[in-house]
């Protein structure tokens, strides 16, 4: 059923009757095209300052020249013979974790083992 994307289908199918339900106003949810309101506050939306990829991407450059590489490529190593052992995956990806791996790091780990799997559209 999941590699003929039956279960995808379905919830295609039930988001869009869903949604269709809720723009007709059949579908009534209070305060959104229902009961809403006349003097709602303006909703203030959060804002992110514009170099923030710039601070963040300097972060990661600072923990990977600090961090004990060794200790790093060790940790990464677990996790992808015990992804190929089919060992429990979680005490390596904790460890992997406290040395400063990344989630990048990890996943490209497991992938050596697992691979990519991507769900059919459905459709």
């Amino acid at each position: 059923a999941i590699k003929d994307g039956w279960q995808q289908r379905q919830i295609h199918n039930s988001a869009y009757s869903h949604l269709k339900e809720v723009e007709t106003g059949k579908r009534k949810i209070v305060g959104l095209n229902y009961a809403k309101m006349d003097d709602e506050p303006p909703i203030n939306a959060m804002s992110i300052e514009s170099n923030l990829g710039t601070i963040q991407a300097q972060k990661l450059v600072d923990i990977r020249t600090k961090r004990d590489n060794d200790a790093v490529k060790k940790c990464l190593e677990m996790v992808t013979i015990s992804a190929k052992t089919g060992d429990n995956l979680f005490p390596h990806v904790l460890e992997a974790v406290r040395n400063f791996c990344t989630l990048g790091e990890i996943m490209d780990a497991m992938k050596q083992v697992f691979g990519t799997w991507m769900a059919p559209s459905g459709f």
